[in-house]
C-alpha cells in the first residue's frame, strides 16, 4: 500500500491524498517556517534611508551593488525554503497528461519565487511565478503570482512594465482581487510610480493600499510614505497629519518609524506655530525613553533643526556634534548633521571650517547621487575663497609686524619661533612613542 501510494505516476485517491498531505505538512510546511525566519531576519537587519522616499516594502541592502558584483552572501533561511519548493516539485509533482493532480503545487512554486525575490535572484523568481500564471489559472493564489512577478520586475528597474501590467490586472479583474491581495497589489503599483517619480499618482494606490492591508506595520508604513509624498509635492498640512497618524501607533510599529515621523512632522509645519516649549519638552521624554536610545542621534538632529531655526547657531551646532557623538551607524544622518553644520560655519564666513565639513559630508554620501554633486561643488567654491582668505591673513600679519617697533616686532617674532619649536617637539615626541610602540610589538 506505502510503495503504491508513494508512486506519482497513479492519480488514484490514495496517491493523490498522501501527496498532498506528505507536500504541506512536511515539504511545504519545512519551507515556508525558513522563509518566515528569513523574512524576520531581514526585517532585524534593514534599516531605512529617511532622507529619502522609504520604499513599500523592507528589501536587502545595496541590491544594486550586490546584484553587480554578484557579492550576495546567500540567506541561509531563504535558501533552505527554496530547497523544500524544489524538493516538493520533483518528489511529488503528480503532472499526468499534462494535468497536475496535486493541489500543492502552486504554492511549492509560490515558495519558490518568493525565496528567490528576497535573495535577489529576479529574473529565476520571475521564471517560477510564470509557471503558476500559465500552469494553474484556476489557481487562488494566480493574483498572487501575478503580482510577485511585477514586483521582481520593479527590481528589475522594468518599472513602466510593471505600472502597465498592474493598471491591466485591476481592469480586468474589477471585483476579483480581495483582501491583502489587493492592497499587495495597490501597494506595488504605488511603488512603481514612486519609482517612475510620479509622485502624485503614487498617492491614489497607496491609499487604497492603506484601506485594504489588514497588517499593522504596512499600514503605518504605507502612511508614512503617503506623508512623504504629501510633502515632497507641497502639501504640508496633509503631511502634518499623516506623520501624526503614525506617531499615535506608538509601540505597536517600529520605533524608527515613530522617532522619523516626529522630525518629519516638525519639518512640515510652520515654525511660527510651533510651541517651543512643547516641542523640547517633547524631545528630553524621547530622549529619556529607554526604546528611544537607538535614536538620540536622530532625536539631537531634530533639536538642532528647531534650534537653528530660531537662530540659535551656538544651541544649534551642540546639537549636530552631539548626534555625531551618539551616531553609531546611520550615514543619512551623519550626512545631515555635517552638512548642517557646514552650512552654518558657511554663513557665519568661517569657510576653512566649512570646508573641513563639506568635507565630511562628502565621505558618507553616494558619489553618484545629485546631492553629493551639489555639495561638491559648493567645496570646491570654497577652494578659492580659502586660499584667498590664508593669502588675506598672512599679509595682515606682515603689515602689523611691519607697524610696530623693533622691540614689539622682536617680542612677537620670538613668540612665534617658541610656538614652532613646541610643536615640533611634540610632533618629534608622537614619532618616537609611535616608533617605540611599533618595536615593542615586534
Amino acid at each position: 500500500m506505502v510503495v503504491i501510494a508513494c508512486s506519482t505516476e497513479k492519480t488514484g485517491l490514495v496517491n493523490r491524498k498522501y501527496h498532498a498531505t506528505t507536500t504541506k505538512y512536511n515539504v511545504l510546511y519545512n519551507g515556508t517556517v525558513s522563509y518566515d525566519r528569513g523574512l524576520q531576519q531581514l526585517n532585524k537587519k534593514y534599516v531605512d534611508d529617511f532622507s529619502e522616499v522609504i520604499s513599500v516594502e523592507p528589501t536587502q541592502q545595496d541590491e544594486k551593488a550586490l546584484i553587480i558584483t554578484g557579492a550576495s552572501e546567500k540567506n541561509p533561511h531563504f535558501q533552505r525554503a527554496e530547497d523544500k519548493a524544489v524538493k516538493a516539485a520533483q518528489l511529488h509533482s503528480m503532472n499526468v497528461a499534462g494535468k497536475e493532480h496535486n493541489p500543492q503545487m502552486d504554492e511549492a512554486y509560490l515558495l519558490l519565487g518568493k525565496a528567490r525575490y528576497h535573495d535577489l535572484r529576479f529574473v529565476p523568481a520571475i521564471e517560477a511565478f510564470n509557471y503558476i500564471i500559465l500552469k494553474y489559472p484556476n489557481s487562488n493564489l494566480f493574483y498572487d503570482a501575478l503580482i510577485w512577478k511585477e514586483k521582481a520586475n520593479l527590481k528589475l528597474e522594468y518599472h513602466g512594465l510593471a505600472v502597465q501590467n498592474l493598471k491591466k490586472i485591476f481592469r480586468d479583474n474589477e471585483g476579483v482581487l480581495k483582501g491583502q491581495t489587493k492592497a499587495d497589489a495597490f501597494a506595488t503599483l504605488a511603488q512603481g510610480y514612486i519609482n517612475l517619480e510620479h509622485l502624485d499618482s503614487a498617492k491614489i494606490p497607496l491609499k487604497q493600499a492603506i484601506e485594504f492591508t489588514t497588517n499593522t506595520d504596512e499600514k503605518a508604513r504605507y502612511t508614512y510614505i503617503l506623508g512623504q509624498l504629501n510633502s515632497k509635492t507641497g502639501l504640508k498640512s496633509e503631511a502634518v497629519q499623516n506623520f501624526q497618524d503614525v506617531i499615535d501607533y506608538n509601540r505597536r510599529i517600529s520605533r524608527a518609524l515613530v522617532i522619523n515621523a516626529h522630525a518629519e512632522k516638525f519639518s512640515n509645519q510652520d515654525i511660527n506655530t510651533i510651541d517651543t516649549t512643547a516641542f523640547v519638552k517633547q524631545y528630553l521624554t524621547l530622549l529619556n525613553d529607554r526604546e528611544s536610545r537607538a535614536y538620540s542621534d536622530l532625536i539631537f538632529h531634530q533639536l538642532g533643526v528647531m534650534h537653528e531655526a530660531y537662530g540659535l547657531n551656538d544651541k544649534a551646532i551642540k546639537d549636530y556634534n552631539m548626534s555625531l557623538k551618539v551616531n553609531k551607524s546611520n550615514d543619512y544622518i551623519k550626512v545631515a548633521n555635517y552638512n548642517k553644520l557646514a552650512n552654518i560655519y558657511y554663513k557665519q564666513k568661517q569657510f576653512e571650517t566649512a570646508g573641513m565639513y563639506y568635507d565630511s559630508t562628502m565621505v558618507f554620501m553616494n558619489p553618484m547621487s545629485r546631492e553629493y554633486v551639489q555639495v561638491k561643488r559648493k567645496r570646491n567654491n570654497l577652494i578659492d575663497i580659502v586660499r584667498y582668505e590664508q593669502i588675506t591673513k598672512t599679509n595682515d600679519s606682515i603689515l602689523g609686524l611691519v607697524s610696530k617697533d623693533d622691540d614689539q616686532r622682536r617680542l612677537e617674532i620670538d613668540k612665534l619661533i617658541a610656538q614652532l619649536k613646541e610643536q615640533d617637539d611634540k610632533k618629534a615626541q608622537a614619532s618616537s612613542q609611535a616608533s617605540n610602540s611599533t618595536s615593542g610589538s615586534a
